[in-house]
């Protein structure tokens, strides 16, 4: 499945902004539906998300061709997938406060490269059912079943700006409405590449248009373009450019 992103629309309508509606609800009232941030025994979490804030975590790595292509070829699971062995030692677990937006979890340092890792207690059906990344992990032939399977574990390295925006990302996935609540300027370029990485197609779209709206207020743009440079967004970069460009030409 490819992912249709808004800002190539923009790009194609000479930088022509349309009209976007994002759905809000009384989506406060919904917070009981984000599992995820919930005593894992009492939610039945039954898989766990390690992440790993590298600066050098490569932002390249999450074409919607690679998340797909483990479905044709299975054997490039390995790959495809970043696979690594789940290391238990030197664990220091913590308990979020429950009037706070963090997550019950648990932090660890690597004794080789002592990056800060944070660990998230998910619901494969929730995740299958809006990434493709997942879906096609969790479905997985049995032949090809990896250690990820055996530990019920991902272990993944991303920038420490994206692993800062992943609880926002976690609660779009668990309630989409809740998750818009979380867009903001200050995420909406990580949550645009945790969309891409992860093929959360509806985020995609979301925080795209968000970020096309915003591009009316001028004193954002600095800001959305450091954001787009540090994750190697070049649709994001070429957009801000294009928009820059007839907003001077207007002048």
């Amino acid at each position: 499945m490819s992912l249709i992103d808004p800002l190539d629309t923009f790009l194609q309508n000479d930088g022509k902004v349309d009209s976007f509606t994002l759905p809000v609800m009384d989506a406060m009232q919904m917070r009981h539906t984000l599992f995820w941030r919930q005593d894992p025994e009492d939610s039945f979490s039954d898989w766990r998300i390690i992440l790993e804030s590298s600066e050098d975590a490569d932002c390249n790595d999450y074409t919607t061709e690679k998340n797909t292509a483990v479905i044709e070829n299975q054997s490039d699971v390995s790959d495809i997938l970043s696979t690594r062995e789940l290391a238990d030692d030197g664990q220091k677990s913590y308990t979020a406060s429950n009037n706070n937006n963090h997550h019950d979890g648990i932090a660890t340092l690597s004794e080789e490269t002592t990056p800060s890792t944070t660990t998230f207690h998910v619901h494969r059906g929730i995740l299958a059912s809006v990434s493709t990344y997942f879906q096609s992990l969790f479905k997985m032939d049995l032949r090809y079943k990896t250690c990820e399977h055996e530990s019920q574990t991902s272990t993944i390295k991303l920038k420490p700006e994206a692993v800062k925006s992943f609880p926002a990302f976690l609660d779009y996935v668990y309630n989409r409405d809740l998750g818009i609540l979380g867009f903001e300027r200050s995420n909406a370029v990580a949550l645009r590449h945790l969309a891409m990485y992860f093929g959360v197609d509806t985020l995609f779209k979301d925080i795209s248009e968000l970020i096309l709206l915003e591009f009316k207020k001028e004193s954002l743009l600095d800001g959305y373009y450091n954001d787009a440079k540090l994750f190697n967004d070049e649709i994001l970069l070429q957009a801000i450019r294009v928009h820059r460009s007839i907003s001077n030409s207007n002048c």
